[in-house]
C-alpha cells in the first residue's frame, strides 16, 4: 500500500479519474472549482489542462431535489478527451485535453434523470474516438470525438398515443443508465430501469449499431437482457472480460436482494434476431459487496470489512485487504486506489496463486 499526497494547486479534490494511456500512473483530477488537472501520481508533476463551470451548478440542482447529483470526470482511450458530467442530472461537457478547449455539449434529457447516472462510454470505433452518450431518457447516440459528426443518426420512434395500441417498431421503453464497456469496447452493458420500475441490465454491440443499425440499441439482434430485479439497478457491475460479465446482487427484488454476483457469458447466448429474452447465467454466489473491479480473471468486491478477492468460476474468495475500500482502478497501472481529502491510497493488484497473492 503506497500513499501519496494529492497535489496541493489541485486541492479540494472533487472527482478523479485514471488515464489509460503507456508510462507512469497518470490521473485527471476534477478539482472543486472546475480545473482539471493531469498528475503523474509517481513523478508528482501536475498540469492543468482545462477548466469546466459545471461544478458549480451543484447546489442550484441539490435545492431542486436532486439530492444525489454529483460531478463525475470520463476519460477517452487515447487521453485526449475529458467529458466531465452530472450523475443524477442531465448536464454534461468533452472538453479536448490538447488545446483545453470545449468541443462537445453533453444533455441528457429530463425526464427521471435524478434516478441514473449519466449514461456516457467512450470508445474505438474503425480508428476514430467516439463518445457514447444519452440524449433522452431512451436514447444513446454517438459522436465522431474529432470530427463532431453523429455516428447513429436515426428518428426517434413516438409511443402509442392511445391505450392498447401497439407502439410503433424501434420504440424503447427503457431509461438508460450507467454504461459499461468491455475490455475492447465492442460491447455496452447498460444498468437501466423500465417501469413499474423494474431494473434491467442489458447488453448490445457497438460494431452493427455503427456501421449497418442505428436501432441497435433499441431492438438489435444483438442486444440481450441479463436480469430484472425490482426497483433494484444502479449497483456492482463489472466486465471479466470481453465475454463475462458479473452482477451484482442476488434476488429479484430490493427487499430481498443479497450480496453477491451473478455471472453471465454472452458466448451462452443464441447469435440472430430476438426478443429482450435473458441470457443464460451460468454461475452465482453468494458474499461479495456493492462494488466490483476485475483483473486476470478475478473479482474484487469492496465490503464493509475492505477488499476481497473471489474466483468468479468457484465462488471462492481468495483473500482479503482488510480497511481497504477502492473506488477507483487504474487498470494500465493495475492499481486500486481509494481517496482521501489529502492523499490517494494506492494497492498494486498482485499475481495471484493458490497460496495467496505472489
Amino acid at each position: 500500500m503506497v500513499i501519496t499526497p494529492l497535489p496541493p494547486k489541485a486541492l479540494p479534490v472533487n472527482a478523479m479519474t485514471p488515464l489509460e494511456i503507456p508510462g507512469t500512473p497518470t490521473w485527471l483530477i476534477l478539482s472543486e472549482d472546475g480545473r482539471i488537472h493531469r498528475w503523474e501520481s509517481d513523478s508528482g508533476a501536475c498540469d492543468l489542462v482545462g477548466t469546466t463551470t459545471l461544478v458549480a451548478q451543484l447546489p442550484s440542482l441539490h435545492a431542486a431535489d436532486h439530492e444525489r447529483a454529483s460531478v463525475r470526470i470520463h476519460a477517452s482511450p487515447s487521453g485526449r478527451f475529458a467529458a466531465v458530467v452530472i450523475d443524477y442530472g442531465s448536464e454534461g461537457v468533452v472538453i479536448d485535453l490538447s488545446t483545453g478547449q470545449q468541443v462537445l455539449e453533453l444533455h441528457g434529457g429530463t425526464y427521471c434523470e435524478e434516478h441514473v447516472p449519466f449514461s456516457i462510454a467512450f470508445a474505438n470505433h474503425q480508428g476514430r474516438e467516439i463518445l457514447i452518450h444519452r440524449t433522452d431518457w431512451n436514447r444513446l447516440d454517438a459522436t465522431d470525438l474529432v470530427t463532431g459528426e453523429e455516428l447513429a443518426a436515426r428518428a426517434t420512434p413516438e409511443p402509442a398515443s392511445d391505450a392498447g395500441v401497439e407502439s410503433p417498431p424501434h420504440y424503447l421503453d427503457y431509461f438508460h443508465g450507467a454504461l459499461h464497456a468491455n475490455p475492447s469496447g465492442s460491447r455496452i452493458a447498460d444498468d437501466g430501469w423500465l417501469w413499474h420500475p423494474l431494473g434491467e441490465v442489458s447488453v448490445w454491440s457497438i460494431e452493427p449499431w455503427l456501421a449497418d443499425n442505428p436501432f441497435e440499441s433499441e431492438d438489435g439482434a444483438s442486444l440481450v437482457a441479463l436480469c430484472w430485479r425490482e426497483y433494484y439497478w444502479d449497483h456492482a457491475m463489472v466486465w471479466l472480460d470481453d465475454h463475462r460479465i458479473a452482477v451484482g446482487g442476488i434476488g429479484d427484488r430490493e427487499t430481498n436482494i443479497v450480496p453477491g454476483a451473478r455471472i453471465f457469458d454472452l458466448r451462452r447466448f443464441p447469435s440472430g434476431p430476438h426478443e429482450r429474452s435473458a441470457a443464460p447465467e451460468v454461475f452465482a454466489f453468494a458474499g461479495p459487496g456493492d462494488r466490483f473491479f476485475a483483473a486476470d480473471g478475478l473479482l474484487y468486491a469492496v465490503a464493509e470489512s475492505g477488499l476481497e478477492v473471489w474466483d468468479p468460476d468457484t465462488g471462492a474468495r481468495l483473500g482479503s485487504v482488510p480497511d481497504f475500500h477502492p473506488t477507483l482502478h487504474h487498470r494500465t497501472a493495475r492499481e486500486l486506489a481509494a481517496r482521501d481529502e489529502t492523499s490517494l491510497i494506492r494497492w498494486l493488484i498482485q499475481p495471484f496463486s493458490e497460496a495467496g497473492f505472489a
